[in-house]
């Protein structure tokens, strides 16, 4: 040998090359263990070989450091001072051009690599290069080329069975030969066979082998033998295999490659060996070979006897292209490694190079990388449906290698990411599993970024081919071809069998399928569970489960959770976050594959991971109710109630080990103890019922809902599903009816099932005997919509209790037996469930669906119960969503063969036509209004409610924000009594705020944004004063993809009008629409156009936008042009498209209706305001009351508290009793200062009371603290911290802090008085901060827009309130009092600078305010000389007062801006002069109501009504 140093070396022989073996391999760039196998495959196997001098020499393939970073091989040229050359090709050019040396690349066999090695060729080189190496046949002595050829003339020539059989045991006379030839099965997989002569035994593992020798037996030829111990005529001697050292065993253990428990066990088996004489680890290498490059095989010495191991030994086979371990101790498909698996990694780590098989450390992957590729995967490999036919059906020829199609890295983010690297082969033994044929040795290649490090791997389904892991591929059409067995009941395991008895391949079943689910997990199907015939939202359900869809689960699983770790998290589950993480983790499975990354998606099986499933248009939302957790709650064990049975039952369950016991064994195994199901009823029974599946499915047989249960069926579980509804079935069949109606009410405050509990009439005697008598009979007037479905098109809400189904049109439910599901009722009353009592609804529905679809799989049940967890899930939802597009299929193919014209999916999902004129179905015809926008019984009663009675119409009701609060007297402008009870046709005109309130409303739930009639107003004075609106009102505009603003035109004003319109800002189309039904402003001007492009200027300034004027409905009268915008804008929400019709004062009158019960949708009937005859008994009684309780020395009256309406032990308003009486004593305070009495709740103190004992106590009355200049000076996020606020609501809501505010929300019939002060004294911020805190609070509380009344009647005064304590250093009666005085910090202000100005007139007053009192109390004949002064008005105020006239006939008629002219002398230093002032009539009432004016005197001269 010559050599330089290293890795520059050249060899004249193989011996030399041999003896570099060691720990280290002087030839690689890496840490690479040097054993001959190693030098064999990675270097002398492309080495160069060259004579020189007579004497022939070689030069290996090199990995060195001096090419850093090569993944290729290189070449040291040994006569150039060992320069570097890249190539084999150029290595030998070189030779010969430079040196003149001629050198060649010798395929060399295995055996004669192995003979150079060990010394025992001696043949020249000149003999080697002219001779082709030759093998003898031993049966006939002929020379055959190649050794594998020697086996074809033995097997067909002399009828001689080839196969190898090698002695592994000496003393026992053990072999190991494959179980099959190679003609029939690959790969061959090994048996022991056992021929001794000492003590004479033979004997075959095989069983069907022991079986046809004992058969021989007993027929009188005991020497007959099996196949396979006849092989040990021609077994090879034995030759002794490596011997395991402690050196490497440490080596692995240093590594952390084995722990050092498994250590000491695989150390103790070695010496065991040992002790015997055998080895304890023998590679099975048939012929000279040498290891298999897919398969290894081990035979593993036991030390032990059993039907897995008969002499003693075991089979240990590892796949190094999937990467999987199998010993014969475990069976397939365990994840627990065993001692004989961690002896076959010894041998491997020892012997060969290949260490990446047992590392647990991955080359590239990491969690994080095996999380960025499987999200990318996910999200842009998606595989569509429905594909292209070809793809599905016509199989591809595969390329030479498969190699990404991305040329830049995916994972970096910028416009220009890096260039990948070059491809780098990953493996040339991946398997393509087709229909007809496998294609073996395909070529796998990655890419790597060279910034971030990520590899992308081959992932395209229009290749025609789907990648699983690198090693296992899958040709599309065999993926189309298992999904289609799955759509019709076949699993993948019994069409691959098919298929195999048909192109006759042996398929690896367990790779194939785990491939399949990975196709299955990138499959883009809607599953949006829903049938064409009923809609989104199906009238009738019917419910059922399947117990035999089950799967083995821990029995560790079924330990019962403790009460008191329960939170509400655990009783709700995302199930779309459940799903993805499902599909992803199924993914990652192809990803980690041959890492020890661990799925970082995998979950265990528990309650939690069971997630349900139901359609995106059918579900309320993505998070749905999941508490079947709570049907295994743990319960304290009373040993004095229970019998020991029954201790034992909840033992045995909690002491149940996880690890080692799955459900099915532990199962079989009571079974098989005596009378076990007899003594433990309840424990039997659960174990048999885990792991079923409830669904739901509509009359047609579509599944709407499916509920992967852990438990037993309860009534817990249906009412699950049906709180998953965002619009409730009105009817509910199930076999359980009467228990799902009591459990779904109980938890919804019996709001769910109404009227009758779920009955379909009400239990009385009368009704009761004639069921019993099947002589009752009911009609439904909504079952006639199940026949002729029109469905109305209804508002999102997220509260689904009250709400109206839109097929049947009601808010009625009704759970149900039928003659499926009707059992023996336990109650009379279960008779009035039957659907046999109300034929009509009989007739149109069919309940045999449910047991149908449980009938179909019946054929499937068995393979799906064989499955892991995520595969059944998986399977089972896919299963029903290809049922479901079935049925749709073939009812939608039905459909357009009978019309002869094309279907699409309309209105709540439900199959429609296209008109003849192209138009779609959405688009809504007036003579469509009655049904679209049809108002239910329930919807009117309470609208008469509330118009009925004389009540406070102007006091608020709700509000959409504080901007646009609605009354009685705005509900009356839309649908007035008279309307209602259609008395009469005529209608006034809607108000502002009643338009402001409806169109926000339709904007807020839709997810836009409204503004007001008066912002355009705002708008237009400041652009005519300055030319500019002020960037405080322009940063005001919200940000919205679309903001409606309702106008008021008609004069020559912009600012007043008689017409209302709307227009649409639509940010996204970029693009002003204009609604207005009497076409008279459908342009805008160029005047209002700049304005508009100065309002929004923070936004864009609407550059290249376009007005339009859509298709609307026209109006004919002269007062529905609220009405009219109202609809626009609900259509324009609902993206509704309506033809251009003019509509009838009837339909009018329908809209008005629809508009008027929408707008009271989130206002309960008993929140209404009380009427003036029950307020007067209130305050009758009140009177009484007081009376009665002066001379009480211990009552609540004494309270200072009570005089501000704030006492938290006050009573209600004309009854005795009194709020918080849960509380039994009250303590008191006295304040030393003005020695009046409070509670010590009311005065709100921190401590106790025993702590105020020996305290002076001030109430505040000595106290000036300047409120007004704290809320000026603090900003809306210093106001308590958002922890501050969560903690306040939970102790609001918990009863911790005392609150009459909270009380009064919880009973809001309590005392509606006090509500309705309450709701006037709720802030102290000026309206825009009072806006922004409201804000704030929705955001941190997550209120949903129902609740807004909550934060603002609620909340919003309660964190005022502890705000002004802590920052103010004052107590709560102190703050309740400066909340209640109902000043904003605005007022007090003005009210302030009064007061410190010299003159008593500042500029900064509120002038109209003052002059309008002026003018008013003037008007009514007071003398006001002691208590006004006139104003004096200034040149500016004037300009301000002529702006507010009444200009060209005044306001919009019916419009809450109603003015009065008031003409009064203005004196000054000059002369006097005539003044007009503009009085609002909001002001006049006010005064009227402070000085208690009952008479209004209108016949002053100077007095003029406009």
């Amino acid at each position: 040998m010559d050599k330089k140093e290293g890795a520059h070396q050249v060899f004249s022989d193989v011996a030399s090359l041999m003896a570099l073996a060691g720990d280290k391999c002087v030839f690689c760039q890496k840490k690479e263990r040097a054993n001959k196998d190693h030098l064999h495959k990675k270097h002398l196997k492309d080495g160069i070989y060259f004579v020189e001098k007579n004497q022939e020499k070689f030069v290996v393939a090199c990995y060195c450091k001096d090419v850093k970073g090569a993944k290729r091989s290189h070449y040291h040229c040994p006569l150039c001072n060992f320069a570097i050359l890249t190539r084999s090709s150029i290595f030998s050019k070189h030779l010969k051009d430079r040196h003149g040396i001629k050198s060649s690349k010798k395929q060399e066999t295995q055996s004669s690599l192995k003979r150079k090695a060990e010394n025992i060729s001696d043949d020249s080189p000149e003999d080697s290069d002219s001779k082709p190496e030759q093998f003898l046949c031993t049966p006939c002595t002929a020379m055959i080329s190649k050794q594998p050829h020697i086996k074809r003339p033995i097997r067909e020539v002399h009828h001689l069975d080839s196969a190898p059989m090698t002695c592994i045991d000496v003393i026992n006379g053990i072999y190991v030969t494959p179980e099959h030839t190679e003609t029939q099965h690959s790969p061959a997989f090994p048996i022991h066979v056992m021929k001794s002569a000492n003590p004479p035994q033979i004997d075959c593992e095989v069983e069907k082998c022991r079986r046809f020798m004992q058969m021989a037996r007993f027929s009188g030829n005991p020497g007959k033998e099996c196949v396979h111990l006849e092989r040990t005529k021609n077994a090879k001697p034995y030759v002794k295999p490596a011997v395991l050292t402690s050196k490497s065993l440490q080596d692995m253990l240093s590594r952390g490659l084995m722990s050092s428990e498994w250590g000491a066990k695989c150390e103790a088996l070695d010496s065991a060996a040992k002790q015997c004489g055998v080895d304890s680890v023998f590679p099975v290498c048939y012929e000279d070979q040498g290891p298999s490059q897919q398969w290894y095989f081990f035979s593993v010495f036991t030390n032990e006897t059993d039907h897995w191991c008969q002499f003693q030994r075991t089979r240990v086979t590892f796949d190094s292209v999937t990467r999987k371990w199998n010993c014969q101790c475990r069976g397939t498909g365990r994840s627990q490694q065993c001692i004989h698996e961690m002896m076959g990694m010894w041998w491997i780590f020892q012997e060969t190079s290949e260490n990446s098989i047992i590392s647990e450390t991955s080359k590239n992957n990491s969690t994080a990388k095996i999380c960025i590729m499987t999200e990318y995967i996910y999200t842009k490999k998606r595989i569509p449906r429905p594909k292209d036919l070809k793809l599905g059906t016509q199989e591809k020829k595969p390329p030479p290698s498969f190699v990404p199609w991305e040329n830049t890295c995916p994972y970096c983010p910028g416009p220009t990411p890096p260039q990948l690297n070059a491809p780098e082969v990953i493996t040339n033994q991946a398997v393509i599993y087709g229909l007809s044929n496998f294609h073996k040795g395909v070529s796998v290649a990655m890419k790597e970024c060279p910034r971030c490090a990520n590899t992308v791997r081959f992932q395209e389904y229009s290749s025609g081919f789907h990648n699983f892991n690198n090693h296992i591929l899958l040709t599309l059409p065999l993926c189309e071809l298992l999904l289609s067995g799955l759509e019709n009941k076949t699993t993948s395991g019994r069409m691959l069998d098919t298929l195999s008895v048909l192109n006759d391949n042996r398929y690896h079943h367990q790779m194939v399928k785990k491939a399949f689910h990975h196709f299955l997990s990138l499959s883009d199907f809607d599953f949006n569970f829903f049938c064409y015939q009923c809609g989104h939202h199906p009238a009738v359900v019917v419910a059922d489960g399947n117990w035999k869809l089950g799967f083995d689960v821990p029995l560790g699983s079924f330990e019962r959770p403790d009460p008191d770790t329960i939170s509400d998290k655990d009783l709700e589950v995302d199930i779309v976050k459940a799903w993805t993480d499902l599909d992803k983790s199924l993914i990652a499975e192809g990803l980690i594959a041959g890492t020890s990354v661990a799925n970082p998606y995998f979950k265990s099986v528990h309650q939690s991971t069971m997630a349900p499933w139901m359609g995106k248009h059918t579900r309320l939302r993505d998070i749905l109710p999941k508490t079947e957790i709570k049907k295994a709650l743990k319960e304290k064990i009373d040993r004095n109630k229970h019998s020991p049975e029954q201790i034992i039952e909840d033992i045995m369950l909690q002491t149940t080990d996880s690890e080692k016991n799955q459900k099915k064994e532990f199962q079989n195994a009571l079974g098989m103890i005596n009378g076990f199901k007899e003594l433990h009823p309840k424990l039997s029974k659960k174990l048999q019922k885990t792991g079923g599946v409830l669904h739901f499915s509509c009359v047609h047989g579509v599944v709407y809902y499916i509920n992967f249960l852990f438990w037993m069926e309860s009534a817990r579980d249906h009412a699950d599903g049906l709180l998953s509804f965002k619009h409730v079935p009105t009817c509910y069949i199930s076999d359980m009816a009467d228990e799902v109606a009591s459990h779904a009410n109980d938890r919804t405050n019996q709001m769910f099932f109404k009227p009758h509990d779920g009955r379909l009439c009400a239990p009385t005697t009368d009704n009761l005997k004639m069921a019993t008598k099947n002589e009752l009979k009911v009609e439904m007037q909504w079952v006639k919509n199940l026949r002729f479905p029109l469905p109305v098109k209804l508002q999102q809400n997220t509260n689904a209790m009250p709400a109206v189904h839109p097929i049947t049109r009601t808010s009625d439910r009704y759970s149900l037996y039928d003659q499926f599901h009707q059992i023996n009722p336990r109650h009379p009353e279960d008779n009035l469930r039957s659907l046999v009592i109300c034929p009509t609804l009989r007739r149109e529905v069919s309940t045999a669906v449910a047991k149908q679809f449980n009938q179909e799989l019946e054929s499937i049940w068995h393979s799906l119960c064989q499955m892991n967890e995520s595969h059944f899930k998986q399977s089972v939802r896919v299963l029903i969503d290809l049922h479901n597009e079935k049925i749709n299929r073939t009812f939608k193919a039905e459909m357009e063969a009978l019309g002869n014209t094309q279907l699409s999916v309309g209105l709540h999902g439900m199959l429609g036509f296209h008109t003849a004129e192209g138009e779609e179905h959405s688009v809504v015809k007036s003579s469509s209004i009655s049904q679209l926008y049809a108002t239910s019984d329930d919807e009117k009663e309470k609208l008469k409610q509330l118009l009925s009675g004389s009540r406070d119409e102007t006091q608020a009701l709700a509000y959409v924000s504080r901007r646009f609060p609605v009354s009685i007297k705005d509900i009356s402008s839309v649908c007035p009594l008279d309307l209602l009870l259609q008395s009469s046709l005529s209608s006034p005109w809607m108000t502002d705020d009643a338009v402001n309130y409806r169109v926000a409303q339709l904007a807020q739930e839709n997810k836009c944004d409204a503004l007001g009639t008066f912002d355009f107003t705002l708008w237009h004075r400041e652009w005519t004063k300055s030319g500019a609106v002020s960037d405080q009102v322009a940063k005001s505009i919200p940000e919205s993809e679309k903001i409606f603003l309702p106008r008021i035109v008609g004069h020559s004003s912009p600012e007043t009008g008689n017409h209302f319109i709307l227009w649409v800002f639509d940010f996204k189309a970029k693009q002003i629409r204009i609604y207005d039904s009497l076409m008279t402003s459908n342009s805008i001007s160029d005047d209002d156009m700049d304005l508009l492009r100065n309002v929004f200027r923070f936004s864009g300034g609407l550059q290249c936008w376009t007005v339009t004027y859509p298709p609307q409905w026209k109006q004919e009268d002269s007062v529905n042009c609220g009405v009219f915008v109202c609809s626009a804008a609900e259509n324009e929400v609902l993206h509704y498209k309506v033809t251009e019709d003019a509509l009838t004062l009837s339909e009018c009158r329908i809209l008005r209706l629809h508009h008027a019960t929408q707008m009271l949708k989130n206002v309960k009937a008993e929140n209404f305001p009380p009427t003036m005859e029950d307020m007067l008994t209130i305050r009758q009684k009140e009177m009484e009351v007081q009376e009665a309780g002066v001379e009480q020395t211990d009552s609540g009256i004494h309270c200072m508290a009570m005089q501000i309406k704030a006492c938290l032990f006050q009573r209600v308003t004309g009854k005795t009793s009194v709020f918080h009486d849960h509380r039994n004593q009250c303590s008191w305070l006295l304040c030393t200062v003005c020695k009046k009495c409070l509670h010590f709740e009311c005065a709100g103190v921190e401590g106790d009371w025993e702590d105020w004992e020996s305290k002076d106590f001030v109430c505040g009355c000595n106290l000036t603290t300047n409120v007004g200049d704290m809320l000026e000076a603090v900003t809306v996020t210093e106001i308590l911290s958002d922890e501050e606020i969560k903690d306040l609501e939970r102790k609001l809501q918990s009863g911790l802090v005392l609150s009459n505010r909270m009380y009064l929300w919880n009973h809001r019939e309590f005392d509606p008085e006090l509500c309705k002060h309450y709701s006037e004294h709720f802030t102290l911020f000026s309206d825009i901060k009072t806006e922004e805190m409201i804000q704030r609070l929705e955001r941190i509380l997550s209120t949903p827009v129902e609740k807004q009344l909550y934060l603002r009647e609620v909340i919003l005064p309660e964190v005022l309130i502890r705000w002004l304590q802590s920052s103010g250093n004052m107590c709560r009666y102190q703050a309740e009092s400066i909340l209640l005085k109902g000043k904003s910090y605005e007022e007090e202000k003005i009210t302030r600078e009064t007061t410190a100005g010299d003159s008593g007139h500042v500029e900064d007053e509120n002038t109209f305010q003052s002059d309008c009192k002026a003018a008013a109390a003037f008007c009514y004949n007071k003398d006001f000389d002691d208590i006004f002064d006139l104003p004096e008005v200034k040149l500016e105020q004037e300009e301000t007062l002529h702006d507010m006239q009444i200009q060209e006939g005044g306001h919009h008629d019916d419009s809450q801006g109603e003015n009065v002219t008031f003409v009064y002398q203005k004196s000054d230093d000059s002369d006097s002069a005539e003044t007009e002032l503009t009085i609002s009539k909001e002001i006049l009432a006010m005064f009227k109501k402070e000085n208690e004016i009952h008479d209004v005197n209108l016949s002053h001269p100077n007095f003029i009504t406009t």
